[in-house]
């Protein structure tokens, strides 16, 4: 099941990509990989509450956009690694830190959006 706010995000996302991707219901059907018919329901709903406008016909763009931060990763000669977003910084003192971070985000990501592949950590 995907939520009404990992369809939001898809279309901000295309609405954000460089280059501008035209965000249409078959845009998100196809980055979320559900049933066009849920997308088409939950386009309805973002419609309804103002979170989404028709630019053109079929085409839309999320209102009321939260600024983007910027997200960057640098592993450190240590076996560390630092994770910046935005202001916020993490860390990672080891690959346990990471993977155990990875577990979590990919977690709460895939509570979101079934579109995300799996990913197995290394055996040691």
């Amino acid at each position: 099941m995907v939520s009404n706010e990992a369809v939001f995000q898809c279309y901000v996302d295309l609405c954000g990509a460089n280059p501008p991707i035209q965000a249409t219901r078959q845009a998100v059907t196809d980055q979320l990989a559900v049933p066009f018919r849920i997308i088409d329901e939950h386009t309805d709903r973002l419609l309804r509450a103002g979170r989404l406008r028709r630019v053109l016909p079929g085409v839309f763009e999320p209102v009321g956009v939260v600024e983007v931060r910027a997200v960057t990763f640098t592993a450190m000669p240590d076996g560390g690694g630092v994770l910046e977003i935005g202001d916020q910084v993490i860390n990672f003192r080891s690959m346990r830190e990471g993977w155990a971070a990875y577990g979590q985000i990919e977690g709460w990501l895939r509570s979101k959006t079934r579109a995300l592949r799996t990913a197995t950590p290394p055996k040691e």
